[in-house]
């Protein structure tokens, strides 16, 4: 079963009104690769026993940071989050997890209180981000949007760009012309 998690806009604590996210959507058609790879996804899939890397530095001390590969062991769910069917096979939650465990495939770290070893939390990561809108009387304000998401991506396979700077004891490359979409 495959968890749907949407990241949370918020402006001052409150979400986005219609204007407001309007504004997002046209911010984020307009950025560029590089800006994108520094961003926040907008959604992010997980599962139980699923390979992920870590997109972003969050707790180098944890070695929670860009690159850092593991397995999901655990999804804490948010208390309030309803009972949904487990034969559908994803289901879009309705609040965010407060925090996936993933056991990391290499740490420093020492182990924590009441967790397997190399099992870390994983918590959602904040970035503030900035958009114009139009108010109700036309005028062009400027808002910064706090966006929240777990900083992690599905790792089962990455770019060359990903796998810089990190040992990986056997890989597969494909050396195939890269298709075109003609």
């Amino acid at each position: 079963m495959v968890l749907e998690c949407h990241a949370e806009d918020t402006i001052k604590g409150e979400p986005l009104m219609l204007g407001e996210r309007y504004a997002a959507l046209l911010r984020h058609q307009r950025t560029d690769s590089k800006q994108c790879r520094q961003e926040l996804p907008e959604v992010v899939r997980l599962a139980y026993g699923m390979k992920v890397m870590v997109t972003q530095n969050v707790e180098t001390d944890l070695d929670i940071m860009n690159g850092a590969r593991g397995i999901i062991v655990d999804i804490w769910l948010h208390p309030e989050e309803p009972p949904f069917n487990q034969q559908q096979p994803i289901t879009k939650l309705k609040y965010m997890p407060v925090c996936i465990l993933v056991k990391l495939d290499r740490t420093c770290a020492t182990q924590l209180n009441d967790l397997e070893e190399s099992v870390i939390p994983v918590e959602p990561t904040c970035k503030p981000y900035r958009i114009t809108c139009q108010t109700a009387e036309g005028k062009y304000v400027t808002r910064t949007v706090r966006q929240r998401q777990f900083p992690v991506t599905a790792a089962y396979a990455f770019t060359d760009y990903r796998s810089q700077g990190q040992t990986i004891p056997a890989v597969v490359v494909d050396i195939a012309t890269p298709p075109t979409g003609v």
